[in-house]
């Protein structure tokens, strides 16, 4: 009785150690075939091709400058001096710009002279007919909307002077705080209505919430 308890211990772990020797030598075959052939790359049947890379811009940017431009590796170039850059019905003029391609940003802003401690260069935004004087402007140039920071554009008779305006997709401008004045000298007004927010309509109307005049800063 014992042998025989013997011989089916021995056949139970003989069956047992060819099940675990059969399950190690199945676990290649879990593995999809073609999978491997995909790093082959003379197999066509098992790639699957990428899609095609979307141009995040859709038309043809002219630019130039006349001090330097160095275009990077990583598309961002770089434009100094008197810097021209067009897009579509967009203009933008500074002495220094740099565009981000794989963004369609873009960054510019003046650049301050030491000799005469003044500034000079700085960006001008021009779309179609309304044209904005800035200190600096970021923009998307998919999505027509930027942020600038001390905007000077002509509204009517008057200027209108803000320090820091979101540009919406319609050309709407969102200031937070700013002056509207009539006076030539816009960039020291001797009267103004200085302005806590607005909203500017270009060529249509500005709308703006509490707000008071300020003679001689007064």
């Amino acid at each position: 009785l014992k042998g025989k308890l013997l011989i089916s211990l021995i056949t139970m772990l003989l069956l047992l150690t060819n099940t675990i020797i059969v399950a190690n030598d199945s676990i290649p075959t879990l593995l999809p075939t073609d999978s491997i052939a995909v790093a082959d790359s003379t197999s066509t049947d098992s790639i699957i091709p990428l899609p095609a890379k979307k141009e995040t811009i859709d038309a043809k940017i002219e630019y130039t400058s006349s001090d330097s431009m160095v275009i990077m590796g990583n598309g961002i170039a770089y434009m100094y001096g008197n810097g021209d850059l067009k897009y579509k019905t967009m203009e933008l003029t500074a002495e220094y710009i740099r565009v981000h391609m794989d963004s369609s940003t873009l960054y510019a802003k003046g650049v301050l002279d030491t000799i005469e401690n003044e500034w000079i260069g700085k960006p001008v935004f021009t779309e179609r007919e309304d044209s904005y004087e800035t200190d600096e402007i970021t923009y998307n140039l998919k999505t027509q909307k930027g942020k600038i920071r001390h905007v000077v554009t002509e509204q009517g008779e008057g200027y209108l002077i803000a320090d820091e305006t979101k540009k919406m997709e319609d050309n709407t401008l969102m200031l937070h705080g700013g002056k509207y004045t009539t006076c030539d000298d816009h960039e020291h007004p001797h009267f103004y209505l200085q302005m806590t927010k607005g909203k500017v309509q270009p060529q249509k109307n500005v709308v703006f919430g509490p707000a008071y005049l300020v003679v001689g800063e007064v």
